[in-house]
Formats: C-alpha cells, structure tokens, sequence
C-alpha cells in the first residue's frame, strides 16, 4: 500500500509556466492569460468552441494550460466539444469561484481538482461517483499503481481519475560531480551520501544545493524513514514521531552545514537560477526544472550533463519515494444525459494517447506507464527513466479535508530546527500540539 502525504497548491503554482515538446518551448505555461468576462472569478477561454460536436460541456481547472486539454478533445471528437473555464488566480483561491457555481446550482460539468481537494469537493456532495465507470477502463491497470488509490478517492468511494501528474525529485549536474570525484551515474541515494556529496560538491564559486524547502520535499525524505503526517484514521498529526524527529535532523545538518542556500529564506525560482548559472551542483524540483533547463540552458540536456535523482533515503535499506502531487479530473453532480456522456467521454480521453501528450507538452508528467513510451519521454530516455521510477515509488498525500491548513502549520513552524536554534524534537512537539490543539 502506497504512503501518502504532501502536493500542495502554493508549490504548484510556482511551477506554472512550463513548457517543452519537440525541441518547441514556451517561457510560460500555455495558454494566455485570459480576462474575467463571466464576472465570477473564472476566464471562459473558449476552448472547444471550433468542434462540430452537437453536446457541450465546461471543464474547470486552475491554471490556462490546461485548455490545451479541451482544444485537442474537441477538435478530435465528433459527437462533443469543452469549453474551458480557467480561475487565473493561484493557491487556494483557484478553486474558490467553482465552489462558488456548486453552490448555485451551475457547476462546470468537470473539474481539474488538485489532488488535495478532493475530499473538500466530495464533502460539498458536488461529485459523482465514477467507480463503476472508471474500473471498467481498458487502461486502468496501465495507471501507476500509486496512484490508484490514493488519488481517486475518499472514504471508500471513487470519485476521480488522475491525468497530470507532478513529483520530486533532485537534479544534478553530472560535470560538476565529476569535477568533484563523484560518480555521475550514480547520484547519492542515501542521507549520509547526500550530505557527503554537497561538501565535496561545495566550492568557493558554488554551493552543493539550492532548495525553496517545503513539504515537496520534507515529507518524502520523512515517508522513505517511515514517518507520516497523519494517524491512520487522519484525526491527528503525528510528524513528531522519532521517524519525523531524524528526518528533520537530516534537513537543518545540510542546512547548517554552509554546502547549501538557506532552506528557510531561498526562492523557487532564485533556487532554479541559481543551478542553471552553475552556482549550484544540485536542485530540488520537479517538473518545472527540466522545461526551465530547455527553456534556458538546452544544451545541459544535449550534452548529457542532466541528471536526476530520486530524494534520498535515511540508508540503503530504505525505499526512495516521492511526492506525487497534481491533478485528477472529476464530474460533478451537474452533468446529467447526454452531458454525462460527454464528461465521461472527455475523462477517458485525457489518459489516452493524445491526452498524455498534452501533459508531457506542458512540462508534467502522464498517470500511466505507456505515457513514457511516448516521443517527448523517448527523446530523452535517460531522464524520464528516472521519472518513471519516481512515479513507479511515489507517495500520494493524504486525501484529507484538513491537509491544507496542517500544511501550512507545519512548514511555517520549521525554521528554529532547521536554522539550529532549537531541537527537531522541541519544534516538532510544539508545532503538533498547536495543529492537534486548534487544526484537527
């Protein structure tokens, strides 16, 4: 059974723009930003708008490349077209004008949910349950497996399909290992050797790694020792655990160690540059970095001198994961007849071949394994392997109402361990209490 945890909206956000496909890339995620010409916080892109089809539905999402989605379907589809609905707001917001339609009665047909969201929607009663409809796809056992689950449910009923996919991982920069005697090909796997290889990678000119630290990262380091977030019902945080405790440690010894950028003051983006320029050997990312590398440094790739590597484990004894975070498309309550069979239609559709091919476009990653057979994934085996793997290991966060607001609480209260000021121990009981007091 896979772990879960951490995906949250603030993180994605950051990584919006991307990108590549064949060699054809863009400084900023998809589509235009769009004015507000419904009034209701939400931009109605007109996505779907050239289709022939007779029955049209809306489809919902947070950021403008998603439209991308409803223009392929619908130019493809005879019977059906989408019209995108896109909030152009980021974070939490992103959702709050579709909140806003369930209440009145005219919610979109289908919805883009991060993950996260998807036991606030299920409590609203907006969503269908589509078990039935999703267990009889011919694909459904091509999804990764971690994502079976734990991305399309809540309290034992399946409401949602997971289509784009973001996850984290550390690039690296195999020249400078090399300079530094480390062996490229085989990029640490354990703390121990991680801390090892920033002090080794570290010069006067650089820094081993550049991080914006967060739950992106914390929490599959802290899954792979064996810690979670919540207790198994998810009615308390139990991150103070000794598993939480050494995980923690871990972060503010490289922290403290000056073989990193600050953890607690460096930006996503000053974090990104800062690997691109070669003032860092390492970034922790996820599928923003590979598009911002061919999107300002192509010839890292071309050369071969990318790689990347899965977050580390506490030893070799342990399995390295990931934080898989993203999206999975739902329909809601709203769609009845033939609108029905159009949102259903359209779900389908995002997991076949040319709906996998819109998300490797725009820099993420697809739900099911035969997505990396794809030309984009193949025109660089020897990354996307490693992402494969990474999906292959990952962890979902947890599909609970509160993540968000625990999220929050936590990672604002890291900064005393990490900067050495107090204990991992004190900082995380103080930080728990707070949550299990006032939270949960």
């Amino acid at each position: 059974m896979p772990r879960q945890q951490d995906a949250s909206l603030s993180e994605l956000s950051r990584r919006k723009y991307l990108l590549l496909t064949s060699g054809a890339l863009a400084a900023t995620a998809g589509c235009s930003q769009q004015s507000d010409n419904d009034g209701d916080g939400t931009s109605n892109d007109g996505s779907g708008d050239g289709s022939s089809g007779s029955t049209q539905i809306a489809y919902y999402d947070r950021y403008e490349w998603c439209g991308d989605y409803a223009t392929e379907y619908s130019a493809e589809s005879e019977d059906y077209s989408v019209e995108t609905q896109v909030n152009p707001t980021t974070s939490g917001g992103a959702y709050q004008s579709a909140i806003s339609q369930i209440s009145a009665g005219d919610a979109p047909e289908v919805i883009g949910l991060d993950v996260v969201q998807i036991a606030n929607f299920a409590q609203l009663g907006a969503l269908r349950d589509i078990g039935s409809f999703t267990s009889d796809l011919e694909y459904r056992d091509d999804v990764f497996e971690p994502l079976r689950e734990d991305f399309v449910s809540y309290n034992d009923t399946t409401y949602a399909m997971p289509f784009w996919i973001d996850l984290s991982v550390y690039y690296y920069n195999k020249a400078h290992f090399e300079e530094a005697g480390l062996d490229p090909e085989n990029p640490p796997a354990t703390w121990d050797d991680f801390l090892a290889a920033n002090e080794q990678l570290s010069t006067s000119d650089r820094v081993g790694t550049a991080s914006s630290f967060g739950g992106f990262f914390f929490l599959p380091t802290a899954w792979s020792n064996g810690a979670n977030l919540f207790s198994e019902d998810g009615s308390e945080c139990v991150i103070n655990s000794d598993a939480g405790v050494e995980t923690l440690e871990f972060w503010a010894e490289l922290n403290q160690s000056g073989n990193s950028t600050d953890l607690v003051s460096t930006e996503w983006q000053a974090a990104h540059d800062m690997f691109i320029s070669g003032d860092a050997s390492i970034v922790t990312s996820g599928g923003y970095a590979l598009g911002y590398a061919r999107d300002n440094k192509p010839d890292m790739i071309e050369n071969g001198n990318l790689g990347v590597g899965l977050l580390p484990a506490p030893d070799s004894n342990a399995e390295r994961t990931s934080f898989l975070g993203g999206n999975s498309i739902v329909i809601t309550k709203q769609a009845e007849g033939e609108a029905l069979e159009a949102a259903r239609d359209f779900v389908e559709w995002t997991n076949t071949d040319p709906g996998m091919q819109v998300t490797l476009d725009n820099g993420y990653f697809p739900a099911r394994s035969s997505g990396f057979d794809l030309e984009t994934a193949q025109e660089n085996e020897d990354i996307f392997s490693s992402f494969e793997t990474a999906l292959e290991q990952g962890t979902a966060p947890p599909i609970n109402p509160n993540y968000r607001a625990v999220s929050s609480a936590l990672y604002s209260g890291m900064a005393p361990a990490l900067n050495g000021e107090e204990s991992a121990q004190s900082v995380l009981d103080d930080v728990v209490d707070r949550i299990n007091n006032n939270v949960l």
